[in-house]
């Protein structure tokens, strides 16, 4: 019985852990969650109540002047992320132009990820759509598509990656892909580990105890 109990209460304690790594996210119901926006803004981000995927969202204005917008995430996103490395980072887009499509591409990158002294860029395989939601899977690893600096770098290795998520100090999300006059928006962001991993975590213990118990009453 007491390695049962030992057994038990060291997945109590993993599974207390993952926890721990409590998700970062933002839905956008109620506040711009911290949220902002560079490049070339018109005005600050702001929220919408009500047309997020569901309920409130963020956005962003483009002031017509040239170069792109990126929103920009808060601290909350920031720091030791480590352990959503080899997770996925997910969000919605939404961009809304009323003059014909003029999408543009950008050698800097969809999504920037900064740490470490270290800028990586991913390229998303489709522009958001115009007037509705698109939504995005970002996988947290080195070999799935990241750049050293700009989409014309090298695929970082593991260790590379993994410096910049210990030490996240940016997460940049491209918010603009239209020539011309739009609004970009934004919702859903969440980058944690996979609430799988808990789950097969707390299913190998009871596993285990089941296994035990069996064995101490053959």
């Amino acid at each position: 019985m007491k390695i049962i109990a030992t057994l038990t209460g060291a997945f109590c304690a993993m599974a207390v852990t993952a926890l721990g790594a409590a998700p970062a996210s933002s839905t956008f119901d109620t506040s711009t969650d911290g949220w902002t926006a560079f490049g070339d803004t018109a005005a600050p981000v702001s929220l919408v109540a009500t047309g997020g995927n569901p309920g409130g969202f963020i956005q962003v204005l483009d002031s017509v002047s040239g170069g792109v917008m990126y929103f920009t995430a808060p601290a909350k996103f920031l720091g030791n992320d480590l352990q959503a490395y080899g997770t996925n980072l997910t969000f919605d887009l939404m961009q809304f132009y009323t003059d014909p499509p003029n999408q543009f591409a950008d050698s800097v990158g969809d999504v920037l990820l900064t740490g470490s002294g270290t800028t990586l860029a991913f390229d998303t395989p489709s522009n958001p759509a115009n007037g509705s939601w698109t939504s995005y899977s970002v996988p947290l690893l080195a070999n799935a598509g990241w750049h050293l600096n700009d989409l014309n770098g090298a695929a970082p290795s593991a260790a590379q990656m993994e410096l910049v998520m210990a030490d996240l100090t940016a997460l940049s999300i491209r918010a603009e892909y239209q020539t011309g006059p739009d609004t970009d928006s934004l919702d859903n962001v969440q980058m944690a580990p996979e609430p799988s991993t808990l789950t097969l975590m707390i299913a190998a213990g009871y596993i285990m105890t089941f296994v035990i118990r069996r064995r101490q009453s053959a």
